[in-house]
């Protein structure tokens, strides 16, 4: 794989803690912007997997975990452009997301680079 050989990004976004929050209640905080960034982030630096965030809930799905009989969402989100799909326990969530309400916390993330399919054939280094 070359330097200039286009990469997937296969990401997954599991939810420490949640707060849904309204459009009435986003309305009075404009200031607030959808984003998310490094949770601990010491001089620019992060030092681990968790992310702050902040983004318009675009669909819900429910489901339970099969191995452990936790109730989850699956809720897709809209952080300024960027769609990211994150799993939220409904016990770690305040409120009930529903689209076009805004949710907001702390995500753990990780992800890998995967050769695109233009250059599957290319071997990985992780």
């Amino acid at each position: 794989m070359k330097r200039s050989d286009p990469v997937q990004l296969r990401l997954v976004a599991v939810v420490e803690e949640a707060q849904v929050i309204t459009q009435r209640i986003r309305d009075l905080q404009s200031q607030a912007k959808e984003a998310i960034g490094p949770k601990n982030a010491p001089q620019g630096i992060p030092m681990d997997s968790s992310a702050l965030f902040a983004g318009r809930i675009l669909s819900i799905r429910e489901f339970v975990n099969p191995f452990t009989g936790i109730p989850l969402w699956r809720v897709e989100l809209d952080i300024s452009g960027f769609n990211l799909d994150v799993l939220v326990r409904k016990d770690k969530c305040t409120g009930t997301p529903q689209p076009g309400f805004y949710l907001s916390g702390i995500v753990w993330l990780i992800g890998d680079l995967l050769p695109s399919e233009a250059s599957a054939a290319a071997e990985y280094i992780g």
